[in-house]
């Protein structure tokens, strides 16, 4: 049916979105890492 059809254009969207905060949450950290790697270089 449209509705879930709906439902699951949503739950796909919801997934998307968590994996997309995932992956940011992941480069900032590797970034953060680098950036106390390199001040223990200086």
């Amino acid at each position: 049916t449209d509705l879930d059809k709906a439902v699951n254009a949503y739950l796909d969207g919801s997934l998307i979105k968590e994996k997309a905060e995932c992956h940011d949450h992941d480069h900032e950290h590797e970034h953060q890492h680098k950036n106390q790697h390199q001040h223990q270089h200086h």
